[in-house]
C-alpha cells in the first residue's frame, strides 16, 4: 500500500525485463528472496519458463532481481498475479532491515 511504499522508500517503479523488452509491474509483496506482482496479460502473457528479470526503484538504490517464476494466476480483468524468487540482493537486505527496524523502534 501507499504508506508502507513510503516507509519503505520505495518509488513504487518496478520493470519487467524480457529479453530487451521493458514492461511495468505492480509490486504486491516483497521479502528477502520472493515478491508477488500483478501485469496485465495484454501486454504480455507471462509462462512460467518465461526468464524475466526485475527492477526495483528506491529513493536509495536501483536494482535487478534475477530469479525465476513460481507461480501465475490469472484473473477474469486480465491481469496476471506472478509468485517470483530471487537470489540474494544486499540492497533489498539492506532496505527491509532499516524498514523493520523503523517500524518496531521509530513508530
Amino acid at each position: 500500500n501507499e504508506e508502507t511504499a513510503k516507509v519503505l522508500k520505495y518509488n513504487n517503479y518496478l520493470e519487467i525485463i524480457i529479453d530487451s523488452k521493458k514492461l511495468i509491474g505492480n509490486l504486491l509483496s516483497l521479502s528477502v528472496n520472493k515478491m508477488v506482482f500483478s501485469i496485465n496479460e495484454n501486454e504480455l502473457k507471462v509462462t512460467e519458463d518465461i526468464k524475466l528479470s526485475c527492477k526495483l526503484y528506491f529513493q536509495l538504490y536501483r536494482f535487478i532481481l534475477n530469479g525465476k517464476i513460481e507461480n501465475i494466476e490469472k484473473n477474469e480483468s486480465g491481469n496476471q498475479k506472478i509468485s517470483y524468487s530471487f537470489t540474494f540482493s544486499p540492497e533489498l537486505t539492506e532496505i527491509l532491515d532499516d524498514y523493520f527496524y523503523r517500524v518496531q523502534y521509530i513508530e
